[in-house]
């Protein structure tokens, strides 16, 4: 079989979301980039939240009213930005590679409708700082890593006595470190 090609059957066979939703892993698969955790997790949310859904009525309402369920939940903007992103690349390759009619531009608009509603938008800045506890448990984990090349739980201490963010560190020699 000739990868990234329109699968007829299959596409005969998507008549939901979340049937789109297993042809697009099904065709990153195909070609060697299979979604990591992260995305499968979120592709397996959608497909378990809005799976059901046949595309004619994956709408711009629909999508609204879905992002606005998840933000009750607790959801944050990021979380939903996330959420969108997917859902839109989901559809357009299902548009694009297999000719399902079904409109990228509906989510579009739902992302922007979300956003004007503030429950899409960027993350916010974390500015809180670990506790010791957080930091010995990151330590530990790091320390009993047998093939951790990298001295991750000296250099955490480091950064951490020092106050420094880690896209700041300070030049430190490499016979310190050893």
């Amino acid at each position: 079989m000739i990868v990234g090609v329109p699968k007829p059957r299959a596409v005969a066979k998507a008549k939901t979301l979340g049937d789109i939703i297993d042809l697009h892993i099904e065709d990153m698969h195909e070609v060697g980039r299979p979604p990591r955790r992260s995305k499968a997790a979120v592709l397996g949310a959608l497909k378990e939240d809005l799976g059901p859904v046949k595309p004619p009525r994956l709408s711009r309402e629909r999508l609204i009213e879905y992002g606005r369920m998840r933000a009750k939940e607790g959801a944050g903007p990021a979380t939903l930005a996330v959420d969108m992103s997917f859902i839109r690349t989901v559809v357009t390759h299902a548009a694009a590679v297999h000719g399902i009619e079904v409109s990228a531009e509906e989510v579009r608009l739902a992302r922007v409708a979300l956003a004007y509603l503030g429950l899409v938008g960027k993350g916010d800045e974390r500015d809180r700082r670990p506790t010791q506890d957080e930091l010995d448990e990151l330590i530990e984990y790091f320390e009993k890593k047998p093939r951790q090349v990298i001295p991750m739980g000296r250099i955490t201490l480091l950064l951490r006595l020092c106050g420094k963010r880690n896209t700041s560190p300070p030049r430190v020699p490499s016979a310190c470190i050893r």
